[in-house]
């Protein structure tokens, strides 16, 4: 005879309080070991298809950078040295070490592929959704309805932002050691000890190491208290001693709760010290009060209607008072009416409680940060309407089984509908450009969507496309400094690539507004020194760069910054000794090579020269700076073919090379080349047309080929 899985036991429901034999009504009999395995495998399968584009998914410039790419802490991978950081720091605002160390990890095996990094997080959520049907079949013994509520948090849509985001992986990992928390603890109820309540301790833990925004766990366990476990109880026989068994009930809880208390203070110092705590005057408190109402209705619509989804959403401040009134009455008659059914339908109050009460550290009455919501808030409060949804429909099957069939084929195409969405959604994840384009376009306003998408066409050197969404971004009172540095950088680049200085003098004004800003800032004082550069200010861009360093010894791009000032003032020494400076920091730095190049060729040294030159070639071989610089060289001891092959070469990598098509005409005049160098020089002054020295290299070439044509006539 099989044997039965202890997991589908009716018992495991039976309260602690009730009378010997009680479970819960209509709790169905045990299930066999196969069909659970058979729901685990299925779980694990869909959520893998419905995710499967993570894996072509790129780092987002938004945290994902700070968290992990440029994280040198991260970068330096699992060690005593660097767990001691993860378990001290508050970077970024929080205190997440478990989150932290699991960065680690994924660089130590995947290093900068951010596949690796993803497939991680999907593992997590797909490992929660397991974990979370077993969960729910261990407390009430329904196997088909714990495994609907689980393929609901696995195929959600709205889960999406914190699956696809690898910065979410505190999300993702404190939603794993939460529902692992709530496992130990339904372990605890079925038989109370030391031992066992340890590890619900332990598991919470994990938790508030995760994200702290586990707080509320405590709370949740009291919910289970009523549904499913049962321990307080409406039933009129029990109503005298429920107040007694819910302190009871939560003076055994002490301990998390003071856990709580502790994470949520050392959070909110942390976030208030980083600044992203909204100060009153910044949001008011009604306002705060309103949109925690109107958020969370907007939580419940996109949950039931998931479209559009948004990595924004803003502050709604039309008809503020108004929406917040209907969603205020809202939130009352479905809270009125779950309260009014509580003995009845017990999950019913336990699911909305769960997801309003969950959601209350981020509802936005302590406002971190300038969102209105955000959908990975939702990760684990919409487990609490899903099962409350969830059981509600059963309920109402078993009470008309005739509807069985209609009901099951309706959650078969709840379940592909969600799966399609989400699919959908994770390709909108691709990359910064692609999920920040799709927001603008959902609503341009707000200064970090635009400001995020002008950042990711920067990096990309796409510096034309940033341009109007810093502009957009700068609209917003007060401007960002880090936007007005980054739009300060994008019209340097601008004027760098089409000759045109006209943009200098604004940029100039944002990156010195930047600096009012924030005056300590190294990377608003490289952008500085890279201005300073351009208006031909050596010894202005000399003391950026020193000012930069005093406070970033190893700040690679103020050393080469502060090379350039240094060799444009003949102090080729120091030049040369900032460069191997940056060298010992980034032996693959290829520009410190470059600008080593520079220093020998100004001192006249062309052998050491085109070593370093070629050292950075090595490096990063499409540099057409680099190749020009190398045929100038070539130029200067007359060897011609090797010149024009690298110029030929520079132009291979930047076609509207002006110096290029100048000096490579100059080239082919030197081998008698006459008609292909005037369209050189042609090319040269089409780029650059106020190129004055490219138009007289081309009237000489013109004139000398009229005189030989005057020569052959006069034969």
């Amino acid at each position: 005879m099989a044997k039965k899985s202890r997991l589908g036991k009716s018992q495991a429901t039976r309260s602690p309080d009730a009378p010997a034999g009680k479970t819960i009504p209509n709790a169905p009999a045990a299930h066999k070991p196969w069909q659970i395995a058979a729901v685990c495998l299925l779980l694990t399968v869909l959520t893998a298809f419905a995710y499967r584009g993570v894996r072509n998914n790129d780092f987002l410039t938004l945290d994902d950078y700070s968290y992990v790419l440029e994280n040198r802490d991260i970068q330096h991978g699992i060690n005593l040295q660097t767990i001691a950081w993860a378990l001290t720091t508050f970077h970024e605002g929080n205190w997440h070490p478990l989150a932290w160390i699991s960065h680690m990890i994924d660089w130590d095996l995947y290093g900068k592929n951010p596949a690796g990094h993803h497939i991680t997080n999907l593992c997590l959520h797909a490992a929660s959704a397991v974990l979370l049907f077993l969960l729910l079949l261990y407390m009430t013994g329904f196997l088909g309805r714990s495994a609907m509520v689980a393929f609901l948090f696995a195929l959600h849509p709205v889960h999406v932002e914190s699956v696809a985001w690898v910065a979410e992986r505190k999300d993702v990992l404190c939603g794993f050691f939460w529902i692992v928390t709530l496992l130990a603890y339904a372990w605890y109820v079925r038989k109370p000890s030391w031992k066992r309540f340890t590890c619900v301790v332990i598991g919470f833990a994990f938790s508030l190491m995760s994200k702290p925004m586990a707080v509320t766990l405590p709370f949740t366990l009291l919910l289970l208290d009523i549904w499913p476990l049962r321990r307080i109880s409406f039933a009129p026989e029990a109503r005298a001693r429920w107040l007694a068994s819910a302190w009871k009930l939560c003076f055994e809880k002490w301990l998390l709760f003071l856990m709580a208390v502790i994470s949520a203070i050392l959070t909110f110092s942390a976030q208030h010290a980083g600044g992203s705590v909204a100060e009153l005057h910044a949001l008011y408190l009604w306002n705060r009060i309103g949109n925690a109402a109107i958020s969370y209705c907007r939580y419940a619509r996109i949950m039931f209607w998931p479209d559009p989804l948004s990595p924004y959403y803003y502050y709604d401040q039309q008809n503020i008072l108004l929406s917040a009134v209907l969603s205020a009455v809202v939130l009352i008659l479905v809270t009125a009416a779950c309260w009014r059914y509580r003995k009845e339908k017990p999950y019913c109050l336990v699911g909305w409680l769960w997801f309003l009460g969950t959601l209350t550290p981020v509802i936005g009455i302590v406002q971190v940060g300038d969102q209105a919501m955000a959908e990975r808030y939702t990760y684990v409060p919409l487990i609490g309407l899903f099962f409350a949804l969830v059981w509600l429909a059963g309920d109402a099957v078993q009470k008309f089984p005739r509807f069985r069939l209609a009901a099951q084929l309706l959650a078969v195409a709840v379940i592909a509908a969600c799966a399609i969405k989400t699919d959908a959604q994770v390709k909108l994840w691709k990359d910064t450009i692609t999920l920040f384009s799709h927001a603008v376009a959902i609503d341009s306003r707000g200064a970090l969507p635009n400001s995020t998408l002008a950042g990711a066409y920067a990096r990309q050197l796409r510096c034309a496309e940033a341009q109007p969404y810093f502009d957009r971004a700068l609209e917003y009172v007060p401007p960002w400094s880090e936007t007005l540095s980054n739009s300060a950088f994008c019209l340097m680049r601008i004027s760098m690539d089409t000759h045109d200085p006209r943009n200098l003098p604004l940029a100039g004004q944002r990156v010195e507004q930047a600096l009012r800003i924030a005056p300590n800032n190294v990377d608003f004082l490289n952008t500085m020194a890279l201005w300073t550069f351009l208006m031909n200010k050596p010894k202005d861009e000399e003391m950026y760069c020193r000012k930069a360093l005093a406070i970033r010894p190893d700040s690679v791009t103020a050393l080469l910054f502060l090379s350039d000032a240094l060799l444009a003032q003949g102090k080729f020494d120091e030049a040369a000794q900032a460069n191997r400076q940056v060298l010992s920091l980034a032996p693959q730095d290829y520009q410190a090579h470059d600008n080593l190049g520079a220093v020998y060729s100004a001192q006249g040294l062309k052998q050491e020269a085109l070593k370093e030159y070629r050292l950075s070639l090595a490096i990063k071989p499409d540099q057409a700076m680099t190749h020009f610089n190398i045929a100038r060289i070539f130029m200067q001891s007359h060897q011609l073919p090797e010149a024009k092959e690298e110029l030929t070469q520079s132009l291979r990598y930047d076609p509207n090379y002006a110096d290029a098509h100048d000096d490579l005409g100059v080239v082919l005049v030197q081998l008698g080349d006459f008609d292909h160098a005037i369209e050189q020089f042609n090319d040269a002054v089409r780029i650059n047309p106020s190129y004055a020295g490219a138009r007289q290299n081309l009237a000489l070439a013109q004139a000398h080929i009229k005189a030989e044509m005057g020569k052959q006539t006069g034969k």
